[in-house]
């Protein structure tokens, strides 16, 4: 698989995944930086922990990838994740993510969104 599909892959297909199969998608040594956030989550077992805690939050999710282009095994990708509260009530932003790949896996994910955004559609510290 490209880059392109590797990411691709990842970004519409993660909701929906079990945590093992999440795993895949990276190397043993990946990182996930998002960049408000000081410390990055390193390995494929604290990324998919760390998605399954988030995905817990929500009835549904939601990931639509808008715009895709690639630099050698560099992707950049915009997308738009959308998150059902339990009630019903719909969650949007937009996102970018900066990824790196190796060996057919994601080696370096850094994600960028207007956390600000995000707070004045729902309080983070619930839950």
């Amino acid at each position: 698989m490209s880059p392109v599909e590797i990411v691709r892959g990842f970004c519409t297909q993660w909701p929906g995944l079990p945590p093992a199969d999440i795993r895949e998608f990276f190397t043993s040594d990946c990182e996930y930086r998002h960049v408000s956030v000081e410390r990055p989550l390193v390995g494929p077992l604290a990324i998919a922990g760390a998605i399954e805690i988030y995905r817990a939050r929500f009835e549904q999710i939601e990931s639509e990838v808008l715009r895709i282009a690639e630099d050698g095994g560099a992707v950049l990708c915009e997308r738009e994740d959308r998150f059902w509260l339990p009630g019903g009530r719909v969650i949007g932003f937009r996102a970018m993510g900066s990824f790196e790949t190796r060996d057919g896996k994601i080696s370096l994910w850094r994600d960028y969104f207007d956390v600000a955004e995000l707070k004045r559609q729902v309080d983070l510290t619930e839950g």
